[in-house]
This record gives structure tokens, sequence and C-alpha cells, in this order.
């Protein structure tokens, strides 16, 4: 685990309020999902837009300097379940959607139809309580909060990102306002054509892509 940032002890973290902002954005990048000819035209596409353009100023109102941030790659599980159809991705601890330690998720890799396995690079960013993992299977991005103070099942927030190419523009500010909320420009979340640069354990070891 790498320390990225330190900060001192807040008085008191909202995590309601963060998460409503988060459920926000989801029904906002939700609305987004037209088909693409359509999107340029779409008026909640430019509010989503709009409201990445401010998430900053909302979270800066709860993100008080707080204990520290910290970054760490997470493993993965060796099953492959293909179920003849794309489903969301299961990310556990425990048999729960709760965050113990760094070492905790289980991520299932999924089949195409070459019958290749396919990872996913995982990141996991530490804001005081809150665990934030950044998930990148191919085309997709997801995104979830999960709080780890909760008793059985964590809330969480995903955003699906279902064609990167189309939405760069949207995926660009998000990232970038994902940067802002965390406080630090050395989070090794970045932005790429295709897809996010991250760590690949496809061949049995980490690698930078």
């Amino acid at each position: 685990m790498t320390e990225v940032l330190k900060h001192t002890e807040p008085d008191h973290f909202d995590y309601d309020d963060l998460l409503n902002i988060c459920h926000k954005i989801e029904a906002a990048l939700m609305s987004t999902n037209t088909e693409k000819g359509e999107m340029e035209n779409n008026e909640k596409y430019y509010s989503y837009l709009a409201l990445i353009d401010n998430l900053d100023r909302d979270l800066y109102s709860l993100m008080k300097p707080g204990q520290m941030i910290h970054e760490f790659d997470c493993g993965y599980s060796l099953s492959v379940e293909n179920e003849g159809k794309q489903k969301g991705y299961n990310v556990k601890t425990n048999n729960k959607l709760i965050i113990i330690n760094s070492a905790a998720f289980v991520l299932r890799p999924y089949q195409n139809s070459d019958n290749k396995r396919h990872y996913t690079a995982l990141k996991v960013v530490r804001f005081n309580d809150v665990d934030i993992m950044f998930a990148v299977p191919e085309g997709t991005l997801h995104f979830v909060v999960l709080t780890k103070d909760r008793e059985g099942d964590s809330d969480r927030f995903i955003v699906h990102f279902k064609d990167l190419k189309s939405r760069d523009k949207v995926l660009e500010l998000f990232v970038e306002q994902l940067k802002l909320i965390l406080r630090t420009a050395d989070l090794k979340i970045t932005h790429d054509t295709d897809c996010f640069k991250g760590t690949d354990q496809s061949s049995g070891g980490s690698q930078t892509r």
C-alpha cells in the first residue's frame, strides 16, 4: 500500500451526502444511454456534462481534510463464469460488498467469443473510511464507492461507459473531477483514447499498461 497524500483528521465525514451525489451522477449517466447518433442532441447528455463540470464544488464541502489517501492494486479470482450474456462484475469481500483490506477483492474474469479469459485493471483509492474502486474491463469503466462502516451489503455506486471512444469528452471530464475530488494529481488514474491505464494481472504479474 502506497501513501499518496496526508490530511488532518476531519470532524465529520458525511457518507450519505457523498452517496447522494454519486447517485445523481449515476442517474445522469444512465440518461445518456442512447443511440450514438442521438447522443449529441440529447438534452440530458449535456445536463450530465454540466453536473460533472460542477462536481468538485459540491464535494469540496464534504471532503474536509482527512486522514490519508491510499492507492493499491487488488488481485483477481481465477474462475471464469460465462453465462452467455454480459453481466456486471461482482466485487466481494468475504461474500459481502464491504471492504476489509486491499487483498479482499474478488473480481471474476469474463470470457468472450474467442474463449480467452479477459481480466480487468483494478485500482482502489482509500479516502478516510471510504474506499473508491476503479475497475476497467474492455470498453467499460466501473466506478464504485464502498463504505466499510456499514452492516450487511455496502452502499455502492457503479458507472458504466459502454463505448469509451464515443464518450471521450465525458470520460475525460469525469476523470479530471475525480482527481480534484481526491485533491491529488499523483493518483495513477489516467485517461487514454480507448481505455484507462492501470494494472493488468492477466499474465500472472503486475505490469503497467
